[in-house]
């Protein structure tokens, strides 16, 4: 298992990267209800339905949580590209036992209250030009 390394660099990247893309590609990234208390662990559960859901979840916990990112990836992903987990990302392997070391890692993220983003498998390819509703 891969845990997250977070630098002021890793950070910086991800977020001019991250904005740049989101808003050339969306008018608006938005909440449509309430965000929760700030003073409780926040676990954003999503169903990983394309290229943006990460750059995504990265803005929400900017603009409304402002806590220290993280978010679980493959580790064959996370591999592929080593700068993700200077920005929060840590790793999963399929169908393994070290699955469980993940999740106790998830576990002290949360218990530390930081937001700890799940993204469920899928493939992870750029979407097609289409608009987003959230």
């Amino acid at each position: 298992m891969i845990k997250a390394r977070h630098t002021y660099t890793g950070h910086l990247v991800a977020s001019l990267y991250s904005g740049y893309k989101l808003d050339q590609a969306f008018q608006s990234v938005n909440l449509s209800v309430e965000p929760a208390d700030s003073q409780l662990p926040v676990l954003l559960v999503a169903n990983h339905f394309c290229w943006w859901d990460g750059f995504i979840q990265y803005r929400l916990n900017r603009q409304y949580y402002q806590c220290t990112f993280h978010v679980m990836m493959l580790e064959e992903q996370l591999k592929k590209y080593p700068v993700l987990n200077r920005c929060g990302a840590f790793s999963v392997q399929k169908n393994s036992r070290d699955i469980l070391n993940s999740l106790n890692y998830s576990t002290e993220i949360l218990q530390d209250k930081k937001p700890a983003p799940f993204i469920s498998s899928g493939k992870n390819r750029k979407p097609p030009h289409t608009s987003y509703l959230f």
